[in-house]
């Protein structure tokens, strides 16, 4: 059975260290596999998600997480909004990773009590969620215009976040 998010700020009030990721209309169930992966491998221990705009866990999830849906929670809440006031009133600082951002934070630092926000990879985050956010952050890369590169993978984008916050905690 998977923990509600009230069980999971509970949880959270007794450590100084909590990293948790959110998802704004991920919807590939791969990518999200891939994540759960990364979440296993660097501390966190729980995935957000909108129940109108996430998958259910799938096969092709499954395999992607290559075990990690045994360690990380996959919550599905009904408005990410309100679920993102909830953290940020129980300490939690919330970083929205944004490629389409005009005026990006290049210079990441991510505390050591965080919600990471990632959009989907077409369009990003979305208007409410990134008016939640504390601070938006782009993560620098060169574009490949002759290939029409623009932009990472959602999963690569997370697993640099979770490494920026790993590292430092």
């Amino acid at each position: 059975k998977q923990p509600n998010i009230d069980e999971i700020i509970h949880r959270s009030k007794e450590k100084k260290i909590e990293i948790i990721i959110m998802l704004d209309q991920v919807t590939d169930p791969q990518n999200i596999g891939s994540i759960m992966r990364s979440c296993a491998l660097f501390n966190c221990n729980s995935i957000i998600v909108a129940k109108d705009n996430a998958p259910d866990i799938t096969s092709s999830m499954t395999k992607a997480a290559s075990g990690a849906l045994e360690v990380v929670n996959y919550i599905k809440v009904t408005n990410l909004s309100r679920t993102i006031e909830k953290f940020k009133k129980n300490n939690f600082w919330v970083l929205g990773f944004d490629t389409n951002t005009k005026n990006p934070n290049k210079n990441i630092q991510i505390p050591k009590k965080c919600l990471l926000i990632f959009g989907s990879e077409n369009k990003g985050l979305r208007h409410l969620t990134k008016n939640g956010c504390d601070q938006i952050v782009k993560i620098p890369f060169n574009i490949n215009n002759k290939f029409g590169i623009e932009s990472l993978n959602v999963a690569n984008a997370c697993t640099i976040g979770l490494y920026e916050h790993f590292k430092n905690n």
